[in-house]
């Protein structure tokens, strides 16, 4: 009877435990996550309930929360992989937005560099499949004597062509990766703000980058 009042005291609504649920579904946890939940969970309650108890429970709960968060990470996943090697790809131009710039978090000095697909697309003018760019952007910082100098890198940007994958961001997918780090995706909604962004420059294949001829 304890082991059960226990184990209904840590599933009702009310109690500390689903606020910590909520916000890990919302963060997309990794295994290694929901493993250190279950740890935690186990510390709280191991004593109100039987050990055997404990296991047999949380595994279940460990093995649901794992499917939730499949799911929702498919949901969420652009199928972009990151760009190993881009450095080595044309790079087509840089710029500076400056503050005031917007929207507010492309501010920095950014590299555009564009693989064998994407520059025979800036070419002629027609983007196959596969035609990436990537847009690698960092802060930037006052060198003195009117000058700017690169930061820290603030995040790399994926622009990848698939008219099939993606006919509603205009043939192309979208991907991003806090800090340059292939573990840090930004891209929740689908690349939907993203393309946003794009739109204004349909009549240019939704790219910022002219179709002039490097």
């Amino acid at each position: 009877m304890k082991a059960r009042a226990g184990f209904m005291n840590l599933m009702r609504p009310g109690s500390s435990f689903f606020p910590l649920l909520r916000s890990a579904l919302g963060s997309s946890l990794t295994l290694w996550a929901i493993r250190r939940l279950r740890t935690q969970v186990c510390r709280w309650y191991t004593t109100n309930i039987k050990t055997t108890e404990v296991t047999m429970k949380l595994n279940w709960l460990v093995g649901a929360l794992g499917a939730a968060i499949a799911v929702s990470a498919l949901a969420e996943d652009t199928g972009i992989a990151f760009p190993d090697g881009y450095r080595n790809w044309f790079h087509h131009r840089s710029t500076v937005n400056m503050t005031g710039h917007q929207p507010e978090g492309n501010v920095g000095l950014q590299h555009v560099y564009a693989n064998p697909a994407a520059l025979e697309g800036l070419r002629t003018g027609k983007f196959a499949d596969g035609a990436t760019f990537v847009v690698d952007r960092f802060k930037y910082e006052d060198a003195g004597n009117n000058s700017l100098a690169q930061g820290s890198r603030k995040v790399i940007a994926v622009m990848v062509r698939n008219s099939a994958r993606y006919p509603e961001t205009g043939g192309w997918g979208f991907e991003a990766f806090k800090g340059g780090d292939p573990s840090q995706r930004v891209v929740k909604d689908g690349g939907k703000a993203c393309f946003a962004c794009h739109v204004p420059h349909a009549d240019n294949h939704y790219l910022f980058s002219k179709n002039d001829k490097p």
